[in-house]
Formats: structure tokens, C-alpha cells, sequence
């Protein structure tokens, strides 16, 4: 009986182990797509929907154009220690040039 019990463990395991890799292999392989395709576009907002999505996720990662991102944030609170918020632009579907902030890394010659 315990003979038994081993081998069909063992062959339970030289399957489950292949198929739970390769569960965690595509599970991976999809993140950065599908994080991808959630990404705010900031050509199909207003300015304030821009503004206002930024205001109430504190931080957002948003295309700004085919090919260009960033990450844009509310205030200084959601940038690192070594970063202030600076004052950028975006286009929108309203105004070519939308108010955000982003973080910047603080240099000797930088004005927060």
C-alpha cells in the first residue's frame, strides 16, 4: 500500500510541478502587457480629467503620446526623497499644454 501511495505521488508531482510553472511563466510574461494596456492616455482626457485621475490616485503612469510615457503625481509626497514635484506639461484632448507635476531628482542646480 505505501509503495503504491508513492508512485502515485510521485507521478502527481512530475505533473503538477511542470504545469504550476508554467502557470507562473505566462502569469508573468502578461504583466507588463496588460499593465501596459491600463495605462492612462492623456490625448483621450480633458485637462481636468488628466488633473483629477492624478489628484485621486496620488501617482499615474500616462501616455503622452504613440511611443512616450511618464509618471505624473500629485504633490512631492509621491516622489522619492532625493525628488521634488516640477511643474510639466501634456497634451490633452483639450489644450496642448495641461498643468501636472512629475518628479525630478534634486541636483545642486535644481530649484525645487
Amino acid at each position: 500500500m505505501a509503495r503504491q501511495f508513492r508512485s502515485t505521488s510521485k507521478r502527481f508531482w512530475s505533473r503538477a510541478v511542470p504545469a504550476v510553472t508554467a502557470l507562473v511563466a505566462t502569469a508573468i510574461l502578461t504583466l507588463p502587457a496588460d499593465a501596459q494596456s491600463r495605462r492612462a492616455n492623456s490625448t483621450s482626457l480633458t485637462c481636468a480629467q488628466a488633473q483629477s485621475l492624478i489628484a485621486q490616485r496620488g501617482a499615474v503612469l500616462m501616455n503622452t503620446g504613440p511611443n512616450t510615457f511618464d509618471r505624473y503625481v500629485n504633490d512631492r509626497g509621491s516622489c522619492q526623497v532625493n525628488e521634488y514635484a516640477k511643474t510639466d506639461f501634456i497634451p490633452t484632448k483639450d489644450k496642448k499644454k495641461c498643468s501636472v507635476k512629475r518628479c525630478e531628482s534634486i541636483t545642486p542646480f535644481s530649484v525645487p
